[in-house]
């Protein structure tokens, strides 16, 4: 992978939405952003916002 962006893994779980990003150079970081059960997107967005500020632009997303 390259400077694209990184390659991010989400689980929504009842209490935390959980994310793990790797990056090009091989950095895994990994985020827990409470999960919102009325919009579990809202959750997921919210993790994402924050791995983009920590890791840089998500390239890749699994679910």
């Amino acid at each position: 992978m390259t400077d694209a962006g990184v390659r991010v893994g989400v689980d929504v779980g009842g209490t935390f939405t959980d994310l793990v990003a790797w990056d090009g150079a091989g950095q895994m970081s990994t985020l827990k952003v409470p999960t919102t059960p009325d919009n579990p997107a809202g959750g997921v967005l919210a993790g994402l916002a924050a791995v983009a500020r920590v890791a840089g632009p998500c390239a890749s997303l699994a679910h």
